[in-house]
């Protein structure tokens, strides 16, 4: 069992994981959980593409991204200067407020020892992590002709014409899914719900991330390299700060170009990766937020990589 997402993904896919691996180690522990017809899972790694993981450790990556990446600047110079000098220090500041109010980032506390129902976590909804997340926000929404998801002139809108096979009753019978659940690509009522409590601002997955790679579960983070909004240099600095036991390794790791085999023989070179132990980190060249949209090929090659090795090569 492999687990992927995207975007917020990276958010919710670590603490889903930590969760899970917990629930196996309870398992194997416990005869009622069993008789109680708890299954265990084969988790054999994650994959988390353009990810959200840390605000604050990735919001300082907006100046570089947007300004003095390998593509054009999608701000005019003065822009590029408020957004370095002013935007992003004061972010942060407030960030560290925001911190402040709220101690308890670890999700530890789904670990505790014969926990078998998630616990509940408090929303760390405060007056400084309101006021971080309407700043830090806010000041990246300036009129800029590229998209947020892409910044190269003239970004294709990834289109939603899929929604309707997934809708199907042949596929949902082919899946296994519900159907009285009506899919949805995304939810603006659950959306609506975790901005309430800032959570994008005001709760890590870093503490997760780090747990899972502990646990020696293969973690892949790809990331599309013209995304602006969760752009690949703030990954690598999310990646580069997780204390685990490669982390010097990964630090030093050389970085290595990845292509993927062409029907012609020829091998069309996709990107770059960074490997160490059980964290591998790819970058993908000209490729917005939803990576497979762009580079379908590259996609599918890196899945059945990572899927059969647990590491890209």
């Amino acid at each position: 069992m492999h687990i992927f997402g995207e975007s917020y993904a990276g958010r919710y896919i670590p603490v889903f994981t930590e969760y899970l691996l917990h629930m196996n180690d309870q398992l194997e522990q416990s005869e009622d959980l069993r008789q109680r017809g708890f299954r265990h899972l084969p988790l054999r790694g994650i994959g988390i593409g353009n990810g959200l993981f840390d605000y604050a450790l990735q919001a300082p990556s907006y100046y570089k991204m947007g300004c003095r990446s390998s593509y054009p600047p999608m701000f005019n110079a003065r822009q590029c200067s408020t957004l370095k000098n002013t935007v992003n220090p004061q972010c942060i500041s407030m960030l560290a407020q925001c911190y402040a109010s709220n101690q308890e980032q670890s999700s530890e506390g789904m670990r505790q020892e014969g926990c078998v129902g998630i616990e509940l976590e408090r929303w760390r909804l405060t007056d400084a992590c309101a006021a971080a997340d309407s700043y830090c926000n806010g000041a990246l929404n300036w009129t800029t002709p590229a998209s947020t998801y892409d910044v190269r002139q003239g970004a294709r809108i990834v289109p939603d014409d899929y929604v309707s096979l997934l809708r199907t009753n042949a596929f949902v019978e082919a899946v296994g899914a519900s159907p009285t659940v009506m899919y949805q690509e995304c939810s603006d009522s659950v959306f609506d719900l975790f901005a309430s409590t800032t959570d994008e601002i005001s709760r890590s997955a870093k503490s997760s991330l780090e747990y899972i790679l502990s646990r020696q579960l293969p973690v892949l983070l790809y990331s599309g390299d013209a995304d602006f909004i969760c752009n690949w240099y703030g990954t690598v600095t999310v990646a580069k700060a997780l204390e685990w036991q490669g982390k010097s390794r990964f630090a030093n790791a050389r970085i290595n170009n990845w292509s993927w085999p062409a029907k012609n023989g020829t091998n069309v070179p996709a990107g770059q990766f960074l490997n160490a132990d059980n964290l591998t980190f790819l970058r993908v060249y000209e490729a917005g937020h939803e990576v497979p949209f762009y580079q379908p090929e590259a996609s599918l090659f890196m899945l059945m990589q990572f899927v059969t090795q647990r590491r890209l090569y």
